[in-house]
């Protein structure tokens, strides 16, 4: 999630440039709006980051589209004015669009304080699905998730995420529950919550 965050004010920074133009930024303000300190750990910390990001290669899938990218097609730094000219992959950015993209509120999900990792996820998984009423399973939300703790631990943290989601107003209403299966006692267990 914090490479997600890096990623994502890229693309926030992007806003009122050209697409597939640089976007120059300024180490100690970026980590700032990315709630990082400022100082030599974090600035090397910021550099792997972007290595990595310049490394990736991604599937992104809308109702129409499906696209195979990098992420970062170049970065340049400039070691005297502690700079960044940072390129994004246009047709990344395109998936960005107001028209086309998974909506991700930067502004609220900088709000997160609780659980923020699995919370932050949630937030990506959210705005990834269309439906605004959104029922899953607890299995498959620990797995997809990548939450290696016992599956009881699992629904605490999850809840707790959850209600993190709704005091910054990103979803409404999560309710756990069973759903049964004909011919059979098993029981799934299931949350579901309301997109907002």
């Amino acid at each position: 999630q914090a490479d997600c965050d890096v990623f994502m004010q890229l693309v926030y920074e992007q806003r009122g440039h050209a697409v597939g133009s640089h976007v120059t930024v300024h180490r100690r303000g970026f980590l700032q709006a990315i709630g990082r300190a400022d100082g030599g750990k974090n600035y090397e910390w910021l550099q792997a980051v972007l290595d990595r990001l310049q490394s990736a290669r991604v599937r992104v899938e809308n109702s129409r589209y499906k696209l195979t990218a990098q992420l970062i097609g170049k970065v340049i730094e400039d070691k005297r004015d502690a700079t960044f000219q940072v390129v994004l992959d246009p047709d990344i950015i395109e998936m960005f669009a107001p028209s086309t993209r998974s909506l991700i509120d930067w502004q609220k999900r900088l709000m997160l304080t609780r659980r923020v990792d699995l919370a932050k996820w949630l937030h990506n998984f959210t705005a990834s699905h269309g439906d605004h009423l959104q029922h899953h399973s607890l299995t498959n939300l620990r797995a997809w998730s990548g939450y290696n703790s016992p599956p009881r631990k699992f629904k605490e943290a999850i809840a707790e995420a959850l209600a993190e989601l709704v005091r910054v107003e990103v979803i409404a209403a999560p309710d756990f529950y069973e759903r049964k299966h004909p011919g059979t006692k098993k029981a799934e267990h299931m949350v579901k919550w309301i997109r907002l």
